[in-house]
């Protein structure tokens, strides 16, 4: 349906080489991982191995692995209880957002590994790798390179189900189908985090509205209907589309929004994952509460200047 960018194995296996070198060239002196059937890690070490000695030691998480979504949210926790300084994560939004559901106050690095995505850096390998280690290296400083992300908390009968770190969004479809929205016409409402404006996605909607960048204090909400206000956006690469705002205001953090939804489904971070068979009482809030994340060019600058 679009023109992305496709990271496969290969890809993948040369941006793990990478971040390892960086570490590795950072003094970091172990990591962990999680096993997953690619065995991307152990493939990116093996190849390191070829040509240099690595003193890193890199351990496999001791861990049911199920090969699904829930993984990640498994492995943040096993991190956590590690104690580890520094999670770098590979994937998209869906992928930091199960991490940031177990992660809790670990600071993460997440590296894009696709076109699509607003909550990763598109960043090169290597430097994720520099600046990983050279972040968890400097422990007196790594509240000056972090900011604490906002993060959308859906409840049904005041019982949380669920979080989204970019966007949440009400659509009339009554059933999930292919996870991802390449359609606008069956959204209804959106609510979003951050809208910035070189970002793909729903949020891109958002940007041609009133950009909110993620450190802002509050974010947007938009109800879609006729007779609104038309607007193009790049939802995914090479697809723009049209979208037919009816309102829209700032969401401030903090407020829960009462939502009464019958028949259709709501989508997390672009992607649908909860079916609506009738109607049902749902509350949102914005808050800031979500990952702490690192910014690498902090990082990177500080530590040169400080040379």
């Amino acid at each position: 349906m679009a023109y992305g960018t496709v990271f496969g194995t290969t890809e993948k296996i040369g941006i793990v080489r990478r971040i390892l070198l960086g570490l590795e060239a950072e003094g970091i002196e172990a990591v962990w991982f999680l096993p997953e059937r690619e065995q991307i890690v152990p493939r990116a070490l093996a190849s390191i191995q070829q040509r240099h000695y690595l003193r890193i030691q890199v351990h496999p998480l001791s861990m049911h692995v199920s090969f699904e979504g829930q993984d990640s949210f498994r492995a943040a926790l096993a991190l956590k209880q590690l104690g580890v300084r520094c999670i770098i994560t590979l994937g998209g939004d869906g992928t930091n957002r199960q991490v940031a559901k177990g992660c809790g106050s670990v600071p993460l690095l997440p590296v894009s590994t696709g076109t699509n995505n607003v909550f990763p850096y598109m960043i090169e390998g290597t430097i994720a790798g520099l600046a990983g280690g050279r972040f968890s290296q400097n422990p007196s400083l790594q509240s000056r390179w972090t900011h604490r992300s906002k993060r959308i908390v859906l409840a049904r009968d005041g019982i949380e189900k669920d979080i989204a770190l970019v966007d949440v969004a009400i659509i009339s479809q009554s059933f999930i189908a292919s996870r991802a929205i390449w359609c606008l016409k069956p959204l209804q409402r959106l609510f979003l985090t951050r809208a910035e404006s070189c970002s793909l996605g729903l949020s891109s909607i958002g940007a041609r509205l009133h950009p909110v960048r993620a450190t802002d204090p509050f974010g947007l909400d938009i109800l879609f209907g006729p007779h609104g206000t038309h607007v193009e956006a790049p939802i995914a690469p090479g697809l723009i589309e049209k979208a037919e705002v009816q309102s829209w205001q700032l969401l401030p953090l903090e407020k829960s929004i009462p939502l009464v939804l019958s028949q259709g489904t709501i989508a997390l971070d672009g992607e649908r994952e909860i079916e609506i068979p009738q109607q049902q009482q749902w509350t949102l809030v914005l808050d800031q509460e979500g990952p702490w994340v690192v910014d690498p060019s902090l990082v990177l600058d500080t530590i040169r200047s400080s040379a």
